[in-house]
This record gives C-alpha cells, structure tokens and sequence, in this order.
C-alpha cells in the first residue's frame, strides 16, 4: 500500500490517501492547486502507518480557465472545516468545483453540467450531461463520472433530466423528467443503474389536480416545477418538490399514492385539503413558498431551503422583496395525526439581505451541522 499526500500551501491543507495493496498502482492525484508547483508524496503505508518516502514529484499546473466562479469571500477555519471539500455547481458557468476551508480551488471540471452534484456510494458524481434537448436547463441525461472526468455511465432519458436525482438502496437512479406533452417538470422515472432502462414511473397530473394553488410562477406548462427529490429508506417513500404550487409532497414508492402535502392550504379544494393536507402546530409555526432542497433527515424530519417568495398565496396579501427574507426549515411530519410542528429554522433573523426568491438549497452534514445556502 501506498500513502499519497498533495501538500498544502500550508499544512492544514495538505491532502491525503491511501491505495489498495498491489505490486503496481495507477494512482490518480487530486486536490492540486491551480498556477503552482504542487508537491507531491509518497510514502509505504505498512500496518496502517506511513512509512518511509519513497518518491517526491512536482507538478506544474496552470490557470484556471476565466469562466470558473471563484469566491469573493470566505469565512471560516481550519479548526471548523477541516479536510473536507465543498462540492458546488455555479449556476451561470455551471463548472462543477470544491473549495478548501481556505477558499483555494482544489478540483474542478471544465465542462457545462447542470444541476447538484450527487455524490454517489462509489465515490463517483451524478451529474446533469453538458447537452441541452429544449431550452432553459433540460439536458439529454446523467453521467457518472470520476474527479478526473472520465464518464462512467451515460444515462439518456427520453424526456431529459432537470434539477435532481436520487440513488436509491438497490443503485438505481429516481430521476426528474418531463415528456413534453404539453408540461413540464411533472415526471419521475426509476433507470436501471445496470441498464439504462426505465423500470417505472410516477406521472405527478395522476395525483394532482394542476389548477389548483397556483403560487405567482405558475403557468399551465410548467403548473408543478418539481425541484427536487429525496428517498425515505425507511418508510419507502419519496419526497418532491412542487415550487409552483408552493407544496412539498410525500408519496408511497410502492402504491405511488400521496401520503400528505406541506404547504399552506390556500387556493385548494377543501375536500382535497382534508384528504392530503397537514395541520400546523405551534404559534412559531409559518409556511413554506417556493420552496427548493426538500430532504428528509436521519429522524425523519423534513429540511428544505424555503425562499419565502410573497408570503401568501393571495396577490392582495403578497410581502415586498424588501421586506422579505429566506430561511432554512425544518419540519417534524406526524402522519398519523396528519400535524406538521416546525422545529428549526435559520434566515428569518437576516432579513431580507438572506432573501432568494428562486433556486438555493439546503444540505444535511450531521446532528445540528446545516448547509442553508441563499
């Protein structure tokens, strides 16, 4: 076994891994620093130790290409972040890349590809392919791909791919799609990890009424605007996203039906709100609008980035952008009572200088450890 280190400009940023055991090794080598002679070790790696240096090598990068986003500011420490990498995906020049906990560049891919990366059980990223099928953002599928770029599997998809993905526990792919007919963003398909093939699928007009509780954006093409998607392992159910209609839905994976709906109740019909819809508990308690990143978390609860987009549902209630504000919100669902409780919420206090009235995300790291990105 070998040990492999990039040094750092520091030590705190050096990187490091170790090989499998083998008499000759192809190692790839990440977390260089652009336009710098990175440094190079490596070491034996016996007994689950470092061992002597057997080898020290230079290598000369060069600058990154213009179109790659760089921070205008970063604000934490090494002692808070430690080794770890920050994964993103700019918007505009959609150039996947990681930051340090100095705010130094060490992985970028120079391609356009969409849409969050999805870090995947193997190591490898899912992401949205550099090939546009319609206008604005529906592209031809997913790869998956290394941190050096090279494509693992090309996933084409009828319909294209938008927004999100998830891998599910027998590998295969629940992928947001469309099929043109009229909408769009009102589509979830099940791909076959192995195959490519889609092996089901989950028509969201089956389940919804499209008119009813339009939110501001809504339009008949695009009544939904399904924007993201998660798994509960647990329960077998899957949580999306719908910013059009300011809701987040919770639907069984096996009888593809809909367990309840988070969003305030406005705008529905009373017996379809009876049916789905949950009762708020607690004087604390505020809806969710336009909302993006619903994620189930470990215990269940529902975190999601809640732009907070009017306020209301009602045009004669809507708040101004300039007295608004974001939030990240979690919610604690019981599915028996049909209550919903808000347990946590950050953005409110920051008023509308943290306020997005579309995209951003949220992101579960640990036990009370957040990503609340506006």
């Amino acid at each position: 076994q070998l040990e492999i280190v990039v040094k750092g400009k520091e030590e705190n940023g050096d990187l490091s891994f170790v090989t499998s055991n083998a008499k000759s090794h192809y190692v790839p080598i990440y977390g260089l620093y652009e336009n710098y002679q990175n440094q190079v070790q490596i070491y034996e790696y016996i007994g689950g130790a470092r061992g002597i240096l057997i080898s020290s090598q230079t290598i000369v990068t060069s600058i990154l290409p213009e179109e790659v986003t760089r921070p205008t500011e970063f604000n934490t420490t090494y002692e808070y972040f430690g080794k770890n990498l920050m994964l993103l995906i700019p918007a505009l020049n959609s150039y996947p890349l990681a930051f340090d906990y100095n705010g130094d560049i060490r992985f970028v891919l120079t391609k356009n590809l969409p849409f969050a990366p999805v870090i995947l059980d193997n190591g490898h990223l899912l992401l949205g392919s550099d090939r546009l099928i319609q206008q604005p953002y529906y592209v031809t599928g997913l790869y998956e791909i290394d941190y050096l770029g090279k494509i693992h599997g090309n996933y084409k998809i009828p319909g294209g791919y938008h927004h999100d993905v998830h891998e599910l526990p027998n590998s295969n792919f629940l992928v947001l799609t469309n099929d043109f007919n009229g909408t769009v963003e009102d589509k979830i398909v099940e791909i076959n990890r192995n195959t490519g093939e889609i092996v089901d699928m989950i028509d969201l007009r089956t389940l919804l009424p499209e008119l009813q509780g339009p939110a501001e954006m809504w339009t008949t093409f695009d009544w939904f605007h399904n924007n993201s998607i998660d798994y509960n392992t647990a329960t077998d159910e899957i949580l999306v996203s719908g910013r059009h209609q300011d809701i987040v839905i919770n639907i069984s994976r096996d009888t593809k039906e809909i367990n309840y709906i988070i969003g305030d109740p406005e705008g529905w019909n009373s017996s379809f709100v009876e049916e789905y819809f949950l009762t708020p508990i607690g004087e604390e308690f505020e809806w969710q609008y336009a909302q993006h990143g619903a994620i189930v978390l470990p215990n269940g609860n529902i975190f999601l980035f809640d732009n907070g987009t009017n306020k209301s549902k009602d045009s004669e209630t809507y708040i101004d952008a300039n007295d608004s504000y974001s939030r990240g919100v979690i919610y604690d669902i019981n599915a028996k009572t049909m209550e919903i409780t808000q347990v946590y919420e950050y953005g409110k206090e920051l008023g509308s200088d943290f306020y997005s009235p579309y995209i951003s995300n949220v992101a579960y790291y640990d036990e009370n450890h957040y990503m609340i990105h506006s």
